[in-house]
């Protein structure tokens, strides 16, 4: 059984992650111990998934507009259900708000055409906002 149970104290870096490795036949006189330093886990997710599902969800809604504009009422209905979801406790309340929202204009959109004068502004105006979220570092747990 070695001497010190503890390791020496070495500098690691803030967020870093000190992994030592003890060494598997001892020697007398050498220090064998490996230590290894990894990163903090990185989040690789696409900076601009947004922005790429607010410019699909422009032809999407066009298409269902030209076949069955009625649909946009049923969705426009069912931007009650991310409120209700937030009120049960099921969602957060950021993420009830950009469910309701985007079912909402999706609904609206699709009812009325998604270049209708408004609709376009609220496009680009949440398209916007939810960039902008989506960059912002999200706390660790």
């Amino acid at each position: 059984m070695p001497r010190r149970s503890r390791s020496r104290s070495a500098r690691v870096l803030k967020g870093a992650t000190m992994i030592e490795i003890p060494e598997q036949r001892p020697r007398r006189g050498r220090r064998g111990r490996v230590v290894v330093v990894v990163p903090e886990h990185r989040d690789h997710r696409p900076l601009f998934a947004p922005a790429a599902v607010a410019l699909c969800a422009i032809p999407a809604t066009a298409l269902v507009h030209a076949v069955a504009w009625w649909a946009g009422l049923v969705l426009a209905l069912s931007a009650v259900v991310p409120v209700v979801g937030a009120l049960a406790g099921w969602l957060r309340v950021r993420d009830a708000a950009a469910g309701a929202m985007a079912l909402l204009w999706s609904g609206l959109a699709v009812a009325f055409g998604p270049l209708t004068g408004p609709l376009w502004v609220l496009w680009a105006l949440s398209a916007a906002v939810c960039q902008a979220v989506w960059l912002l570092p999200r706390p660790s747990r």
